[in-house]
């Protein structure tokens, strides 16, 4: 029988793996130089390291991305390095976070929002200047780490959504900087997020989504969540 602890030195081992993956395909795929590409490559090994193996899609993404912060945060040997690539992307998270069309209440009508501009323009100065100073302070106090990493982030996935929903239109789109700032940002963090999983296997990072089933590829199979085997 595998003990937790075998269990979770597995999962970690698989999230490592497909994070290397499209890493990799950054310099080998077409991503090296191209933004764009390239975002959506390290977004998609960001997915791997986050995603959590959810059979009735009871949890929201942006729960998954919470716990997953918080467990970085939370790790041995992260913090150092993470702090470090903060302050050197730290320009770029800035702008990004200052940007409305990056902004998730830009896009989306809040419902005790009047039809007036006032409380959207409120909203928005008040969360991007909140979010400008978590970032501030998560370069020298880890405890604001998670919350840093959280609206970085969920700025970020609205970055995702423009170009995966043909939202950009490439080299000559208004979203070019955003995606320019966000791959550099991307490109400093994911990797450390890497080797945060990797230097702690034995924690707990939760069941990968899709996880690899049956005894070879293709092969006729029960469903995981019949079996039970994630």
């Amino acid at each position: 029988m595998t003990s937790p602890i075998q269990k979770n030195v597995r999962n970690s081992g698989r999230r490592v793996i497909r994070i290397d993956n499209w890493i990799h395909a950054c310099t080998t795929s077409g991503g090296e130089g191209d933004d764009h590409v390239s975002f959506l490559f390290y977004w998609i090994a960001y997915e791997a390291a986050y995603q959590q193996y959810d059979p009735e899609g009871k949890v929201k993404e942006y729960k998954q991305r919470k716990k997953f912060h918080e467990n970085i945060a939370d790790s041995e040997y992260a913090v150092d390095d993470l702090q470090f690539e903060l302050e050197r992307c730290k320009e770029q998270a800035e702008k990004l976070l200052a940007l409305r069309q990056a902004n998730r209440c830009f896009w989306k009508k809040g419902e005790d929002w009047s039809k007036g501009p006032t409380a959207w323009k409120e909203y928005f100065v008040e969360s991007s200047e909140s979010a400008i100073s978590k970032l501030t302070g998560a370069i020298y106090d880890s405890r604001d780490i998670p919350e840093a990493l959280n609206s970085l982030f969920d700025n970020l996935s609205i970055v995702r959504h423009q170009i995966v929903h043909g939202g950009s239109s490439g080299e000559s789109s208004f979203g070019k900087h955003q995606v320019t700032w966000g791959n550099e940002i991307l490109r400093r963090l994911i990797p450390v997020f890497r080797d945060c999983i990797d230097q702690n296997k034995t924690k707990d990072w939760g069941n990968p989504p899709f996880p690899r089933v049956g005894k070879k590829a293709d092969e006729e199979c029960l469903p995981p969540w019949m079996t039970g085997e994630t």
